[in-house]
This record gives structure tokens, sequence and C-alpha cells, in this order.
């Protein structure tokens, strides 16, 4: 009995494996997010009520420098709290599950307008505002987009990026980030994925590819970097039109 697979079979249980095995890696970041909100800040959050109650409570004559020197402990324990409520939110932003894929977007690029100091721009289509997309997707999608704008910023020496959501034909999505940096020769973006780590331009691809839609790259040193992502209609779970 021949059991081989065809180069086409091997091709498609390669590419399900490379989304499984991303799938894998956001199921623990959200794991990790998750566990620093509910355990870690929760933990802290107690300290600094009942350090509080101490510092400002009747039960103790606190002498002053004692006072002083507790009081110093509570900001770091307050910048722990934020630092430790911001790494959660970077693992894995919860307004990807509580409000969807555009507001998630929306959170990055103010993110990153703050922190970095670079220009992007979220464009969405009016009709495309109420779009829902199905959850699995919708995560892989996020972790996609935020790759590339990573990349842009990280790589490129972009000073804007823009990300634009916009309805295609057939009632297809098409998602674009492109940015005005330095780009880079297509031939060696294999080279780039295993250099930079990360998501890679080359996982995106598969996963996009795997759920039936189509990935497009268009880039050249000097011209910037387009990457396009379009997304089928079965992947979405309802359209609202207003």
């Amino acid at each position: 009995m021949n059991s081989l697979l065809t180069a086409e079979e091997y091709q498609t249980r390669l590419r399900a494996l490379s989304v499984r095995l991303a799938d894998v890696r956001e199921i623990e970041r959200r794991k990790l997010s998750k566990d620093l909100h509910d355990h870690v800040g929760h933990e802290l959050g107690l300290a600094r009520i009942k350090l509080s109650s101490i510092i400002r409570g009747n039960e103790f004559e606190l002498p002053e420098e004692l006072k002083e020197n507790l009081l110093n402990i509570e900001d770091h324990l307050k910048q722990a709290i934020r630092q430790s409520r911001s790494l959660g939110y970077e693992y894995y932003p919860q307004v990807l599950d509580d409000a969807g894929l555009i507001p998630a977007l929306e959170w990055l690029a103010k993110q990153y307008t703050e922190r970095q100091q670079i220009q992007i721009q979220l464009l969405v289509d009016v009709s495309c505002e109420q779009v829902r997309f199905a959850p699995a997707l919708r995560s892989r999608l996020f972790t996609a987009v935020r790759e590339c704008v990573y990349n842009a910023w990280k790589y490129a020496d972009s000073e804007e990026i823009r990300i634009r959501i916009r309805p295609r034909e057939h009632q297809k999505i098409e998602i674009k980030v492109e940015d005005d940096g330095r780009g880079f020769d297509i031939r060696s973006l294999d080279h780039l994925d295993r250099k930079q780590g990360g998501f890679g331009l080359f996982s995106i691809q598969e996963m996009i590819e795997h759920q039936g839609g189509n990935f497009k790259c268009d880039t050249s040193p000097g011209k910037g970097t387009r990457i396009i992502m379009i997304i089928p209609p079965e992947h979405l779970e309802h359209q609202e039109t207003t």
C-alpha cells in the first residue's frame, strides 16, 4: 500500500500545521494575559489596599520615617499594577474579544502612536464598520496586522503606516497594511522571516491561504511595503449595514 503523500497534500498538511502552531502560541498569549490580570494584578491590588489601610488607618501610630518608606513602597506597587495591566494587554488585548477586530486595531494604532512616535492611520470603509470576523480568525488577523506594523516600525524605518479595511467583490474583505519605509527585496522574504522571528510574513501567507483567502506582498527596496490580505465571506459571523 502506497502511503506517500502527493506534493499538494503535503503542502496542505504543512499549512494546517503552521496555522495550528500559531493558534497554540496565541492561546498561550491569551492565557498569560488572563493570568496577569486575574492573579498577578489581583494580588498586587490586594497588597496595595492593605498597605494603604496601614498607612492611612488609625490602628497604628507610624513613625514619620517609616510612613515615608511605606508611601514609597505604595508608589512602587501602583507602578507594578500599571505595568502588569499594560503587559497583559500587549500579550493579548481583551478588547479583541469584547469588541472585535476593528476596536483592537484602534487600540494598536494608539499604542504605537503614543509609545513609538510613529503615525498610524486606521482607515475603515463605512460598509465594513460592523463586520464581525469568526473568533479564531479574528485573533489570527490581529496577530498578522500587529506583525506587519511591528516590522514596518522596527525594520523599515517607516514614518507612517496605514491600515485599510475595505470591501471587495463577492462579499470579501480586504485588509491592507502599507508603509513608507525602505522596503526590501521580495526574494529575501524567507531569510527575513528567519532573521526577524515572530509570526513572519510567510506564516501570515500560510494562514490566509489556509482560510481560503489571498495574500500579496508588494515591495521593493526604497519603495515601501504593501501587505494585502483578502478574507472570504464564510469567515464573517455577520455583516450589518448602516
